[in-house]
């Protein structure tokens, strides 16, 4: 059992979106693996105009944080001791805006380096901006996997330009190559960590998911969209159901869309026939087991790891996406397990095929399971964490 400690930046235990399932996965495999996490935030200011910051345990619920000027008032309930914390609170409700800390401080790097001379981890995982603290850890360097996440634009658009347009902080540049492992989330930023950096340290992490899938197929005409209340997800399923719905129920009048999650509260047609808005439900296998196809109809998002896709694919079901799906340099990524349709018309047709399609469905899910060995799989998305604690 290997000692880990896991370093953010800010307390994105409070995050209910991508970037919060992604690091709750990469836990859940260290955990599942047998290994002592110990998750350490740096400053629970950076990013918050609230002092209480509630964060969630992990899968496994054993979870021990070390927080940077907060106070326990809860297991899992922490206040910020921090002034910056009360100013920006107060700004907000004076004039709607705040004053958010930005780069991480010496004084965040001193406190994380005693952290580290207590504990004395294996493995020490820094998170995002948390990377450029890498310089104040010192005989830990070595030991160090840092994932950096993002150099690419966080939101491209559809058809939009996807070249490396948001500046990287020189901080970031310096730090990276010292670590013994420079992990992205995609082979995008990857790629282009390698070429502008000269680097040999780079890796790609994704996200893993337990193997879900199940021994028959869905026979009913059900499409699943699952997500969040985000504006990717918000986007995406109004443009599924403004120019997609229609050709789709003409072609296959039983066909059901199901909603799931909260941003079925956000869909402008909800009261248009075969739509079904499930909300939060408790258990989402089973509406994985029930969907005949699962789409992902993206028109915003980032280069990195897609959740909803990987976890269609750890279903073992065939996957209906636009190009926003799939990792731009990777464009074999998924290999005949989904479609990729940037039109509306195409996308409806994609989903029309699957739908009255028995063959065409039964191959799809042979290779949505192929797919998820080779991509999603736990051994797959953590070989280089494996490599290392090894």
């Amino acid at each position: 059992m290997a000692r880990i400690a896991f370093v953010e930046s800010y307390p994105y235990e409070t995050v209910r979106a991508g970037d919060v399932v992604y690091l709750d996965a990469i836990r859940r495999h260290l955990h599942d693996g047998g290994h002592d996490v110990q998750s350490f935030i740096t400053d629970i200011s950076r990013g918050r105009t609230n002092p209480l910051v509630d964060l969630r345990p992990g899968l496994s619920g054993e979870e021990r944080f070390r927080v940077r000027r907060a106070v326990a008032i809860g297991r899992y309930r922490y206040a910020s001791l921090s002034p910056v914390t009360y100013l920006n609170t107060a700004m907000r409700l004076a004039t709607r805006r705040s004053f958010l800390k930005d780069e991480p401080t010496a004084a965040e790097g001193r406190w994380l380096r005693r952290q580290l001379q207590h504990l004395r981890p294996d493995l020490v995982v820094l998170i995002y901006d948390a990377c450029e603290l890498l310089p104040w850890i010192g005989a830990w360097a070595d030991t160090t996997v840092a994932i950096r996440g993002f150099f690419s634009e966080r939101l491209t658009s559809l058809g939009g330009d996807r070249a490396h347009t948001a500046p990287v902080r020189p901080r970031s540049w310096q730090a990276l190559p010292r670590a013994r492992r420079a992990a992205f989330n995609s082979m995008s930023d990857l790629l282009h960590y390698k070429e502008v950096s000269g680097a040999p340290n780079g890796a790609f992490i994704g996200m893993g998911f337990p193997c879900r899938i199940a021994s028959g197929h869905a026979d009913e005409p059900v499409i699943l969209f699952v997500g969040a209340r985000t504006e990717p997800n918000r986007q995406g399923i109004n443009w599924f159901v403004a120019h997609c719905w229609g050709p789709i129920r003409a072609a296959c009048p039983a066909a059901r869309l199901r909603i799931v999650g909260s941003v079925g509260r956000d869909v402008a047609e909800a009261d248009t026939p075969g739509i079904e808005i499930a909300g939060f439900v408790a258990d989402l296998d089973a509406e994985y087991g029930a969907a005949r196809i699962v789409i992902a109809p993206l028109l915003i998002g980032t280069n990195g790891v897609k959740t909803k896709i990987g976890e269609a694919f750890s279903h073992g079901r065939p996957l209906v996406t636009t190009s926003l799906g799939v990792d731009a340099d990777d464009p074999a990524q998924f290999a005949g397990a989904a479609d990729v349709a940037d039109t509306a018309d195409a996308f409806a047709a994609a989903v029309i095929a699957l739908l009255g399609d028995d063959a065409l469905h039964a191959a799809r899910c042979r290779r949505a399971e192929a797919i998820y060995r080779a991509n999603f799989s736990d051994e797959a998305a953590y070989r280089a964490l494996d490599e290392m604690l090894r």
